[in-house]
């Protein structure tokens, strides 16, 4: 391996440590897979994600309206969303963690309408995030 791919590696494996960063690159991996096409170099149809400016405005409302301006746009970024969601939180791993941390806030058992325990679901939301490394709003969806 040679300098500049160690160094590119290195750089990728900084990035994963991020938990915004792990998020933006499995979003974008959501694109790849819903476009298939993206794989073929003999017909390339490259497509910035329209989100990733967003993220790092954190999901203002006018950057939301100046870059998804179909109803396409934004099944595409949920269904990228969905499929990061899954790659960085898989189902299973996730309800066991909700479970668990559920019993330890004193919800055993407890059906939790949303809203009603505010702080309670900030901290659920918060240690979720931080045990699978992503960001809070990606919890959220």
């Amino acid at each position: 391996m040679n300098v500049k791919s160690e160094l590119y590696t290195q750089y990728l494996l900084h990035l994963c440590q991020d938990p915004e960063w792990r998020f933006v690159l499995a979003h974008e991996a959501g694109h790849w897979i819903i476009n298939r096409e993206l794989a073929d170099p003999v017909r390339p149809n490259y497509s910035c994600c329209k989100t990733f400016e967003m993220r790092t405005d954190y999901m203002d409302d006018e950057k939301i309206s100046h870059y998804i301006d179909t109803d396409a746009d934004v099944w595409s970024e949920i269904k990228a969303d969905c499929i990061a969601n899954a790659i960085l939180m898989p189902t299973s791993a996730f309800l066991t963690q909700s479970i668990r941390l559920m019993d330890a806030y004193g919800f055993k058992d407890e059906r939790i309408t949303i809203g009603e325990h505010p702080e309670a679901e900030a901290a659920l939301i918060s240690d979720l995030a931080e045990t699978f490394l992503v960001p809070d709003y990606a919890v959220r969806n």
